[in-house]
Formats: structure tokens, C-alpha cells, sequence
């Protein structure tokens, strides 16, 4: 699944599967730059869980999060790379 348009040209980020039920892999494509965080918040705001970048890549394990809608987004230091929609089943 591609997300809405990411802030710099030519990065991609893929999301699979999503929806999900236990674990989602982050993709960043086109991206060799510094490292990356990823932040997700509930519907109301909140911040669930932050976790970083390995590489491009990141495996996101659920946890303690409920089944539902949740936001997402990528920060790097000093910018948004993009932001979207994760959907846990």
C-alpha cells in the first residue's frame, strides 16, 4: 500500500501489509538519508508508540494496541517524510 505524498520528492513509503493484525513492515524507497522515526497516534491525537528506523526499514510489532484506526507519522531530525492511516484488525 502506497501512503499519501511523502514531503521530499522521489520517497516512497510502502506499508504491508495494512490493514494487519500483529506485525506491518515500514518501507522508506528512494530514501538513503538520515534516520527516520515513526510515530503513531490514536484517533484522538494521542501518541501510542514511537519507534526508529533501521535503515529503510522497520518491522512494527502492535503490542498492547487495541484493533482499530490509527495515524502514522515519518519524521526525520528535521523533516516530515510522510504521514497516513494504519489500520490494526
Amino acid at each position: 500500500v502506497s501512503t499519501e505524498d511523502p514531503t521530499i520528492e522521489g520517497v516512497a513509503i510502502q506499508i504491508a501489509p495494512n490493514p494487519f493484525v500483529e506485525q506491518t513492515t515500514f518501507t522508506l524507497e528512494g530514501w538513503n538519508g538520515s534516520a527516520a522515526q515513526l510515530e503513531v497516534m490514536d484517533a484522538s491525537g494521542r501518541l501510542m508508540k514511537v519507534e526508529n528506523f533501521q535503515n529503510n526499514q522497520l518491522f512494527f510489532d502492535r503490542g498492547n494496541l487495541d484493533a482499530g484506526l490509527y495515524f502514522y507519522r515519518i519524521t526525520t531530525e528535521k523533516q516530515l517524510l510522510s504521514s497516513g492511516k494504519l489500520i490494526i484488525q
